[in-house]
């Protein structure tokens, strides 16, 4: 008989017991979902340097910009010599990743979320385009006179 009084309670708590429990659910989901946007931002700038470093030895290199980043739109920036990622809306909005890159960066349009980005490296700079970057050709002189050099002489029919 004793139990019977005792069941509201029992049952009272059982409830306040569960609402914690499931609040305490939502925000541990919640703190890894914060955790993931911001594992994948800087991971995203962190390639972007990267490509930035492989410009300086490969022709063109491209990176295609994902559509979100873990389902939070965001924009890119340069500043100075530091690529910056800023979410804009959604989760973790107003935050802002950063990587940088130890060479000077010339920026002629940067790409919206899910287009390409093409780099392009030059001796003394990084070229970042929304569009293909041309391809600069080194000038070639071609000889004044129509006799063969000092150092050809096969080529002066001695």
């Amino acid at each position: 008989m004793a139990d019977a009084e005792n069941l509201p309670f029992y049952l009272l708590f059982s409830v306040v017991m569960a609402v914690l429990l499931c609040g305490v659910f939502v925000m541990q989901v919640s703190k890894q979902r914060e955790a993931g946007v911001d594992e994948q931002a800087q991971l995203l700038v962190d390639d972007i340097a990267r490509a930035c470093f492989a410009a300086l030895v490969r022709q063109q290199p491209t990176y295609v910009l994902p559509t979100d980043v873990g389902g939070s739109d965001y924009e890119l920036r340069v500043d100075n010599r530091t690529i910056v990622l800023t979410i804009i809306r959604g989760m973790r909005k107003g935050q802002s990743y950063y990587s940088g890159v130890n060479v000077e960066l010339e920026v002629r349009s940067l790409p919206g979320p899910g287009e390409k980005l093409f780099v392009q490296g030059r001796s003394d700079r990084v070229i970042i385009s929304a569009e293909p970057i041309e391809t600069a050709l080194p000038e070639i002189e071609l000889p004044k006179e129509d006799t063969a050099p000092e150092f050809l002489w096969l080529g002066k029919g001695e």
